[in-house]
């Protein structure tokens, strides 16, 4: 599903679609995910690009889907204000194999 540049400040009011496995919302104003798990328990890719997320905290209930193996978070503060974020994200998320195109972390 893509729901790119719409102004989303939260996922909340999205329906639950517990057969979601590919989810992009790039270009948002997204600062956190909290109910991701419980709207989209099957997700293997997120595609977060673009949004407000400004701490790797902001993405720690990701940890309970346990399909995710491919996110994107590019663009986001959080990128920016650690220097190389990929091992905080991934220590907080050990099951991803590719993070911003990479899959080598």
């Amino acid at each position: 599903m893509k729901l790119g540049s719409i102004a989303l400040s939260s996922i909340s009011p999205l329906p639950r679609l517990p057969q979601l496995q590919d989810l992009h919302l790039p270009g948002n104003a997204l600062s956190c995910v909290d109910d991701c798990h419980s709207l989209f328990p099957s997700l293997e890719l997120l595609n977060l690009q673009g949004n407000h997320l400004d701490t790797v905290e902001a993405l720690t209930s990701l940890a309970s889907l346990e399909g995710l193996t491919e996110l994107q978070i590019e663009d986001n503060p959080l990128c920016s204000s650690l220097e190389n974020y990929r091992p905080d994200v991934t220590k907080v998320l050990p099951k991803l194999e590719m993070l911003d195109g990479v899959s080598e972390f």
